[in-house]
């Protein structure tokens, strides 16, 4: 047999087990969760500012919170929604990275397409960092594959 024809029996051989070989998907649905969650990602410029104050809103739900580099927790939950937070990072001596989580936990949140997120940072005087609005276009996932049930919807938005 020459090489060509050894290779085409393999990538044969190979996709056939492949395909034998497969659990099924009722094996393997529930591997991986599936949380709906929006996520909002960028910088600012700070300065040597190491704490700031982030007014995140969703939709018509606002919310103000602290956030510090600080401390060893650079993370401060929201209540807009039962799994949701902002947090700050370092980028480099001027800049602070900045995201926004929001889960949507068994439903509690329908995410349609059109929803807004709005961030605004502030540094301690008060001085706006960034004000950013973005309306959000969410993406069906499906973390087990698409014969494993309904999607997660996903968006992920940066500034």
């Amino acid at each position: 047999m020459s090489a060509i024809g050894r290779l085409s029996a393999f990538l044969a051989w190979a996709a056939a087990s492949t395909f034998v070989f497969q659990p099924s998907c009722a094996e393997d649905c529930a591997d991986a969760g599936c949380v709906p969650a929006l996520f909002l990602d960028g910088s600012v410029e700070a300065g040597a500012n190491t704490s700031l104050s982030a007014e995140v809103c969703f939709n018509a739900a606002c919310e103000v919170a602290q956030v510090s580099l600080a401390t060893e927790q650079r993370c401060s939950r929201l209540s807009l929604s039962s799994d949701s937070r902002v947090c700050v990072g370092p980028e480099d001596r001027q800049r602070r990275g900045v995201a926004v989580e929001i889960h949507s936990i068994g439903g509690e949140l329908a995410f349609q397409n059109g929803d807004r997120i709005a961030l605004r940072v502030r540094d301690p005087s008060g001085q706006t960092l960034a004000d950013v609005e973005r309306s959000v276009e969410y993406h069906d996932v499906f973390p087990n594959g698409a014969a494993c049930g309904g999607p997660c919807r996903s968006a992920q938005l940066t500034f």
